[in-house]
């Protein structure tokens, strides 16, 4: 009997968080785990390109061998409101007391993102899948505004992103990491709860069960 990979689709986010990058007081040269994240309500959609350039080098009539420049991985955040801490703390808006409004600095600020999608199977079963990037810096949103006609449309803010390496998460041979992706199983379910508490990296353990 042959086998088959079961089918399945990644759709839907079930909760997105971003978190201060922080060291760790204990041990130096690591992310602090214990920083909170905070949820980012309203996101509607979030996405991430890794692209690379390569160069071909010619010799002796023939392509002598081809060079790959160092991967970038760029993308943005979607959604139908920027939270407060955020726009203060990372996209670097100054709150005007006077006033009741907020003013533009370039003092953007990056962050750990982390957030759950939905997996559903052919048998209609579903799991999540978490995805963390380490160190995201932020652009200043883009937005645009639109009359009602018959039909609202909810305006969107896009705020454009690149995701750099963390020198502070490593992977087992060393290497400073962008991101990670953590399927569900039976086993890491675990894991799931706890990106509501704290940011999750490679080195994260299993708290003790109460």
């Amino acid at each position: 009997m042959s086998k088959y990979e079961r089918r399945q689709v990644t759709h839907g986010i079930e909760m997105a968080a971003y978190a201060a990058i922080k060291e760790s007081t204990t041990t130096p040269g690591t992310l602090d785990e214990a920083v909170v994240p905070k949820i980012f309500t309203g996101v509607t959609e979030c996405g991430f390109e890794t692209s690379q350039d390569s160069q071909e080098i010619f010799a002796d009539n023939q392509i002598h061998m081809k060079a790959s420049g160092a991967s970038k991985t760029e993308g943005s955040i979607k959604g139908f409101q920027l939270p407060e801490d955020y726009l203060i703390n990372h996209l670097g808006y100054v709150e005007l007391e006077n006033i009741g409004g907020y003013t533009a600095t370039d003092n953007q600020r990056n962050f750990v993102w982390q957030y759950i999608e939905l997996i559903t199977d052919e048998m209609g079963n579903q799991s999540r899948q978490l995805v963390i990037f380490y160190n995201v810096q932020p652009s200043p949103p883009k937005e645009s505004s639109k009359t009602d006609t018959d039909k609202v449309e909810a305006k969107e803010f896009e705020i454009p992103c690149s995701a750099l390496p963390n020198s502070m998460v490593r992977d087992p041979k060393g290497r400073a990491i962008t991101s990670v992706i953590i399927p569900e199983t039976k086993d890491n379910a675990w894991v799931f709860d706890l990106a509501y508490k704290q940011v999750v990296t490679p080195d994260t353990e299993e708290p003790p069960k109460v």
